[in-house]
């Protein structure tokens, strides 16, 4: 655990010596489904979708975000009804409500690395101007994290709304591109 610190503040990095070039497996948790990728020799893949390769850009640039994860601002030690509220409490059976995303980052077979718990997304203020054209209504600029096992909550400014528990959705999508089909046998 000597790369969580409890005195992280806004501008400095939140996962301090994050282990980047150690990972061989990720695993995003959520309410109702686990997609885990794994690093297998030189490329990663879909281990939670059938082994089909993953989108290397798509994992690659969530990972560079990783260490360049800033806070914004910190919201210090959340009771646990902020927890709930936030959605930043551990996804598990026994929650029905309240969960987050679980982002686990393995070394080795099963060596915990890092984790961070991806709470509810943090809303733009709406723009009253723009309610005449039908909008006007908040965005995601933000979402609001915690390291499992701290108390500290913290909002920062990528709202990770590419990050899912679908596996389907890390697939590399490339690798199922059929180009010049020249017919479909049936």
């Amino acid at each position: 655990s000597a790369w969580q610190g409890t005195e992280t503040r806004a501008g400095q990095p939140l996962l301090k010596d994050f282990p980047l070039n150690d990972i061989v497996k990720l695993r995003v948790v959520g309410k109702d489904q686990v997609a885990e990728l794994v690093k297998q020799s030189d490329h990663w893949v879909v281990a939670s979708y059938h082994g089909y390769p993953a989108d290397y850009e798509r994992l690659s640039g969530f990972l560079k975000k990783l260490l360049d994860l800033k806070p914004a601002q910190s919201l210090g030690a959340v009771a646990d009804d902020d927890l709930k509220r936030l959605e930043l409490l551990k996804p598990g059976k026994d929650v029905a409500a309240g969960a987050g995303t679980l982002v686990e980052f393995l070394k080795d077979k099963d060596a915990p690395g890092a984790a961070l718990l991806l709470g509810k997304k943090h809303m733009s203020a709406p723009n009253p101007e723009m309610a005449m054209y039908g909008g006007g209504g908040g965005w995601p600029d933000g979402r609001y994290v915690s390291v499992p096992g701290s108390l500290q909550v913290f909002v920062v400014t990528e709202a990770f709304t590419d990050v899912t528990d679908q596996g389907k959705d890390w697939i590399d999508k490339a690798f199922l591109k059929v180009e010049k089909a020249r017919s479909v046998v049936s």
